[in-house]
C-alpha cells in the first residue's frame, strides 16, 4: 500500500489545534492582547478550521469506502463483485488523496501551536505578579498536557487507520484474482471482515474526539 499517514493522524492535529485554540482566551494577555501572540492565535486557528474541512471531507470518503466494501461483500454473482470491486479501488485511491491533504493541513497547524506555546512561555517571564505569574505557568502547562493526551488518542486512532488501509488493499489484491462464491466466503470465514476494523477505526476516533471535549471543558 501507499503513505498510511492518514486522516487520524490528521485529526490529532485538527483536534489539539482546537483545544489548544481555546487556550489563547486565557493564556497570556487574554483576549484583549495584541501582538505576536494574538497573531499566533489567529493564525493557529485559521490552520484548524483548513484542517477541520479537510476531516470533514475525509470520513466523509471513509464512509463511501466502506459502503462500497459492503456492495462488494454482498455481490450477488462475480460479474456484480467485479464492477464493485473497481469502485472500492477508486473510492480508496480516494481516501488516500483526501488523507494527503489532511496530513498537509494538520502539520501546517502544528507548527502554529508549536510556535504559539513557546511565544506563551517567553511571555509569561514579562509577567512581573508573581501569582499571576505561576498561575499563567501553570495554565501553559495544563495547555500543553491536554495537547499530549490528545497526540496519543490520535496516535491509537492512526495506527488503526493503517490497519484498516493494508486490510483493504490485501482483500482487494485478494478479490482481484478470484471473486467467486467460495472465496468471497472463505474472506468471510476466516475473520477478514473489513467492517470490524472500520467500526474500531471510529471507535478510536470517537475517543480523541473525547479526549478534545475533556480538555475543552477544562479551559471553560
Amino acid at each position: 500500500m501507499q503513505n498510511r499517514s492518514g486522516p487520524p493522524r490528521a485529526v490529532i492535529s485538527l483536534l489539539a489545534a482546537t483545544a489548544v485554540g481555546a487556550t489563547l482566551l486565557l493564556g497570556p494577555g487574554g483576549a484583549s492582547a495584541q501582538g505576536r501572540t494574538q497573531k499566533l492565535s489567529k493564525a493557529m486557528l485559521e490552520r484548524a478550521q483548513d484542517t477541520q474541512k479537510a476531516i470533514q471531507q475525509t470520513e466523509k470518503q471513509l464512509d463511501k469506502v466502506t459502503d462500497r466494501y459492503g456492495r462488494l461483500i454482498g455481490g450477488k454473482d462475480q460479474k456484480a463483485r467485479r464492477k464493485e470491486h473497481k469502485k472500492v479501488a477508486d473510492e480508496l485511491g480516494k481516501l488516500e488523496k483526501r488523507a494527503k491533504d489532511v496530513r498537509k493541513r494538520s502539520q501546517a497547524m502544528e507548527r502554529e501551536a508549536s510556535k504559539y506555546f513557546k511565544e506563551w512561555g517567553k511571555s509569561i517571564d514579562g509577567i512581573k505578579d508573581n501569582e499571576l505569574r505561576s498561575l499563567s505557568r501553570q495554565r501553559l502547562t495544563e495547555s500543553q498536557q491536554g495537547y499530549g493526551r490528545t497526540v496519543a488518542a490520535g496516535r491509537e486512532a492512526a495506527d488503526q487507520y493503517d490497519t484498516f488501509v493494508s486490510m483493504l488493499g490485501n482483500q482487494l489484491k485478494y478479490l482481484e484474482v478470484d471473486l467467486s462464491d467460495p472465496a468471497v466466503a472463505k474472506l468471510k470465514s476466516s475473520n477478514q471482515d473489513l467492517r470490524g476494523e472500520a467500526k474500531e477505526l471510529r471507535s478510536r476516533i470517537a475517543k480523541l474526539k473525547s479526549e478534545i471535549d475533556s480538555h475543552l471543558k477544562g479551559l471553560k
